[in-house]
């Protein structure tokens, strides 16, 4: 009944293996950079809920050819909300209204459940608070290994 599991027979093939996916994150991260969602870069945010179920394609191509080519468009819950992200730095505040009545006057109408404005500058405090956060938790890590 005593089986004994041979954990150390492999610590070379999963150091290598673990050496390797290190590197290929840091290779794409280089590479690719971050991706920064509305939070970090600042944007517009709107949802809208409509009476049959939306069709993202069409509502992607209107704001395409309305030049919102950085717009990401998802459905929110069911298929009758849609999410739409836009990616602004101006600041227009009235971005969201505008996206609405775009979609409306195009012939989709809905009702629009809220429009929201976030700021690249809440972003750069939440990165900075999160790095601050990840070398206070570095250094209390190291701190316990040494005491």
């Amino acid at each position: 009944m005593n089986n004994p599991i041979p954990f150390m027979k492999f610590r070379k093939i999963a150091g290598i293996i673990s050496i390797a996916l290190f590197s290929i994150s840091v290779l794409t991260l280089g590479f690719r950079g971050l991706t920064l969602g509305l939070d970090f870069s600042g944007g517009t945010l709107v949802e809208i809920s409509y009476e049959e179920p939306a069709n993202l394609e069409e509502i992607r191509s209107i704001l395409i050819s309305n030049n919102f080519e950085d717009s990401q468009v998802v459905n929110f819950g069911t298929d009758l909300d849609v999410l739409i992200k836009v990616a602004d730095r101006s600041g227009n505040s009235k971005l969201g209204d505008q996206i609405f009545t775009l979609l409306e006057d195009q012939g989709l109408p809905g009702t629009l459940k809220r429009s929201e404005f976030v700021g690249p500058q809440v972003g750069s405090e939440l990165r900075d608070q999160g790095g601050v956060g990840m070398l206070v938790a570095l250094v209390y890590d190291i701190a316990l290994r040494c005491f």
